[in-house]
């Protein structure tokens, strides 16, 4: 499994647009993709981080390395995501790591939470970008 965390820095003004930003790529994802095992994104309750000024967070757990940058890192609602990041968050730091914790944990909860996606299998789209 791998874990991928995602800080985000909303621009002033832009923290609901980037709130309903992650809320549709939850959305997209959720169910979608078998190599995704859990998703969630919402709004930062870190003292620390807000501090710092990071606004949201986004949680992926991943079935394998090779999901990051193929089947997930590749999907049109990646891209998409991707795309239009920029218009919203004025700075992002991703962190990827192979998870050597209990693969059934919860995942991470931030609050209040947008969506929260938990599954174990799904079917992959066979779209191809």
């Amino acid at each position: 499994m791998i874990d991928h965390y995602v800080a985000f820095r909303a621009i002033p003004g832009q923290a609901q647009a980037l709130s309903a930003m992650l809320d549709g790529f939850v959305a997209d994802i959720s169910g979608k993709l078998s190599c995704v095992a859990a998703i969630s994104a919402g709004v930062n309750i870190n003292e620390t981080s807000l501090r710092l000024g990071y606004t949201h967070g986004l949680y992926v757990r991943l079935r394998d390395r090779g999901a990051l940058g193929d089947r997930y890192g590749r999907h049109p609602a990646h891209l998409r995501l991707l795309a239009g990041i920029d218009t919203v968050c004025a700075e992002r730091f991703a962190i990827d790591f192979v998870a050597t914790a209990s693969t059934d944990a919860e995942p991470p909860r931030f609050a209040p939470i947008s969506r929260t996606f938990h599954e174990e299998t799904k079917d992959e789209p066979s779209q191809s970008v």
